[in-house]
């Protein structure tokens, strides 16, 4: 295989004898790597062929996105990989999805056109780490750049980040954010809560685990727990309302109602923060 573009230390452009054009990803398989040369094959990790239509649409990411805002993106990784104990070096998806990003994000600030985060609150709340991580990635655009983005692209970039490190890609990490908001939007409006208090935290993490499932449409083995419920409902005269204001509010935007075993766990979450 034969280099046609270096993207960045991590990923290549390549060309094999029959003319066929792939991207290689693998750790140094770009380093020292130059257009014309034999590629190391003994550095590669994954070969995605661009006759592939899913991939096709990489190249004219690679044609229309200068190597700058790949660099970018491979220091982000890189920092994500340390901070959040992962293995996203090789995502090709991440890597052609964020570059694109930034690139994009650069051109909208040079023009003065503004794109407000609306999910900025959700994500620095239920995504710490990775919204840390896309602080240092901002400010590092900045630097480099010596431009001034706005914080709703730490957001964007940690959203990059947590889709990424999802195992089940056909798991959003938009529908997560939006799912946990309508939750808790539900549970503020009718409890007065800490969000700050660390029973409040673990419900929002119960949230994400319980969307992650219904998005996935995975099935589960169901628990019988249809004694328990009375008994919670009991514990506090707007729990049972709360639930059910909760399925309602679900199954408008998402057309899913709660079975009676998440019902039970979500009323043992919420007893938790209100009391």
């Amino acid at each position: 295989m034969i280099v046609i573009k270096k993207i960045n230390n991590n990923a290549l452009l390549v060309k094999d004898q029959t003319g066929i054009e792939s991207i290689v990803m693998g750790g140094g398989v770009g380093f020292n790597a130059s257009v014309g040369r034999e590629v190391d094959e003994s550095k590669v990790e994954k070969l995605f062929s661009l006759d592939d239509p899913k991939i096709r649409k990489f190249k004219t990411v690679i044609s229309n996105t200068e190597s700058k805002y790949f660099e970018l993106t491979e220091r982000i990784i890189v920092k994500a990989e340390k901070e959040l104990n992962v293995n996203i070096g090789t995502d090709s998806h991440l890597l052609f999805s964020l570059a694109d990003h930034l690139k994009f994000a650069v051109t909208r600030n040079e023009n003065g056109d503004i794109m407000p985060n609306l999910m900025l609150q959700e994500v620095r709340m239920l995504y710490p780490k990775e919204f840390k991580v896309g602080e240092y990635g901002r400010s590092l655009v900045n630097r480099y750049l010596n431009i001034s983005l706005p914080m709703d692209e730490a957001g964007y970039i940690a959203m990059h980040l947590v889709n990424a490190c999802i195992n089940d890609k056909d798991v959003s990490v938009n529908n997560i954010i939006v799912f946990v908001k309508y939750v808790s939007d539900v549970v503020n409006d009718i409890y007065s809560i800490d969000e700050n208090s660390f029973a409040y935290q673990r419900f929002l993490t119960h949230l994400k685990f319980l969307s992650r499932r219904l998005f996935s449409s995975k099935e589960t083995e169901s628990i019988e727990l249809n004694d328990v419920y009375p008994t919670l409902a009991k514990k506090d005269n707007k729990l049972e309302y709360c639930i059910n204001q909760i399925d309602q509010v679900i199954y408008e935007n998402f057309e899913y109602h709660f079975s009676q075993e998440e019902k039970v766990y979500l009323m043992i979450h919420i007893l938790k923060i209100i009391q």
